[in-house]
């Protein structure tokens, strides 16, 4: 079924007031197509109509910090459509909600889908008039769109309420500029559309190839193409340079690839993003050598040779990560995401001490508090040093309002702690929070019932 019969199918399920199976009609959309406007709009409606004036439930709303935590993690990956499917998942029940909106307009503005980030912020914008951050983020998304004109207008909105920015009254003077220029484009006068401009200078298949949302092979190679003949106009170009090998990157012919960012490095041998793209392709093949290793052991699992390759490779891959990661943070030390991934590496490797450093580096940045905090925990329980455990891991439990999958895991974890201690009243509890609220979740029934038959009286002590 192609995205136009898709959509009509949701919209007469719309009409019929079958509005669980237009949302998901929708939903199939916006996941194929993220930057799916028309879809995303009535997916937005459907949902508003199918609540009405009823108010989410009080666990619904809760669970809007935990999308928030996972999005930074996965922000961290670049994963943005990841984030806006997430997003979307929670405001079926929530569609007005604020904070997911912001989540979901800031994922489609950091993906390079404007369109639908123009569209978010537009309708946040309707109810928060004066908010400083929301005019700022749609202000950006339409100077994403290049239109410069509606991005001024939100940046002099913003000026109007905050004299005082700075940033604003800068934005508007460059975009004014800008503006300036693609109005002055035709050396005769005219002022006309942009598109025929493009048209009659020959520049279209130029814009394809700068277009991030390339969605086919044949439009990937076109872009490839068009890219190294700008960049062989412009030779010592880094931006150009970076963008062929990005190209290539994308579709997966790594050593031409490599080619390009060692050119930018030879022009520039300071330059950080060509060094961590070669980082990153030299991590995408031990990764793969990896899986390769895994699954021929998972064909033959008692084969001690197949078995021998894959810890090989693995070691290999997690040394090299760990280097690499080293480097980046050491170039950028104010980068707490690089500090986390990197004591995530260190924890993965067993390194503990480097582990809890990273991580208590990391703390510092309010994105990454709470997720640095549950790792310190582990740390500290994989160092059975357990009453030390129980402090970040509360913090991370308290700050949490609903029972979200990080709350969850933090509670586990924290029974594990409490277990250490021979604290097994306390450890009860936090099984029995998590067993109420989740009856699956990892062996929770199998711990209780083992705490539960270590003693009497232990179930009442644990509610008291």
């Amino acid at each position: 079924m192609d995205i136009e019969k898709m959509y009509d199918t949701g919209f007469q399920a719309y009409e019929r007031g079958n509005y669980e199976y237009a949302i998901e009609m929708f939903k199939r959309i916006t996941a194929l197509e993220p930057d799916h406007v028309k879809a995303r709009k009535a997916l937005r409606a459907t949902e508003r109509k199918m609540q009405g004036k009823s108010k989410p439930g009080f666990g619904a709303s809760l669970k809007a910090a935990g999308l928030q935590m996972k999005a930074q993690l996965l922000t961290a990956k670049k994963e943005f459509r990841k984030i806006m499917e997430l997003c979307e998942q929670y405001l079926v029940k929530d569609p007005y909600n604020k904070t997911v909106l912001l989540v979901l307009g800031q994922a489609a503005l950091k993906g390079s889908f404007p369109d639908t980030a123009v569209m978010t912020f537009e309708d946040l914008i309707g109810t928060n008039s004066k908010d400083k951050k929301i005019l700022r983020l749609l202000a950006r998304s339409y100077t994403e769109k290049n239109d410069y004109e509606n991005a001024i207008k939100n940046w002099q909105r913003l000026l109007k309420e905050h004299p005082g920015d700075n940033k604003a009254k800068e934005e508007v003077k460059n975009l004014a500029a800008k503006q300036s220029l693609d109005e002055t484009w035709d050396k005769e006068g005219g002022k006309r559309d942009f598109t025929e401009k493009v048209r009659d200078t020959g520049l279209t298949k130029r814009l394809v190839a700068q277009d991030l949302r390339i969605r086919t092979a044949a439009e990937l190679d076109e872009a490839i193409e068009y890219a190294k003949a700008d960049q062989e106009k412009d030779p010592g170009n880094l931006r150009l340079i970076m963008k062929v090998g990005d190209l290539l990157r994308q579709k997966e012919a790594t050593e031409e690839a490599k080619q390009y960012f060692e050119k930018a490095l030879e022009i520039d041998p300071a330059y950080y993003h060509a060094r961590m793209r070669l980082g990153d392709l030299e991590i995408s093949r031990l990764m793969k050598a990896t899986e390769n290793a895994l699954a021929k052991l998972r064909a033959n699992p008692g084969d001690p040779a197949l078995k021998k390759a894959y810890d090989e490779a693995r070691k290999a891959g997690l040394i090299f990560k760990i280097r690499e990661f080293e480097r980046r943070a050491k170039e950028q030390p104010t980068d707490m995401g690089l500090r986390f991934n990197l004591g995530r590496l260190y924890y993965d490797g067993r390194l503990l001490d480097k582990a809890i450093g990273a991580f208590q580096r990391a703390c510092k940045d309010p994105k990454f508090r709470n997720v640095s905090l549950f790792h310190l925990g582990r740390c500290f329980i994989r160092r059975r040093e357990f009453a030390t455990a129980v402090e970040p891991l509360t913090e991370v439990i308290n700050s949490l309002h609903g029972m979200d999958d990080m709350k969850k895991n933090a509670l586990y974890y924290r029974a594990d702690a409490y277990e250490g201690t021979g604290d097994n009243v306390q450890a009860l509890r936090d099984l029995k929070t998590i067993y109420l609220e989740d009856i699956e979740f990892k062996k929770t029934a199998e711990r209780i019932k083992k705490i539960e038959e270590s003693g009497p009286g232990e179930i009442d002590k644990a509610f008291e």
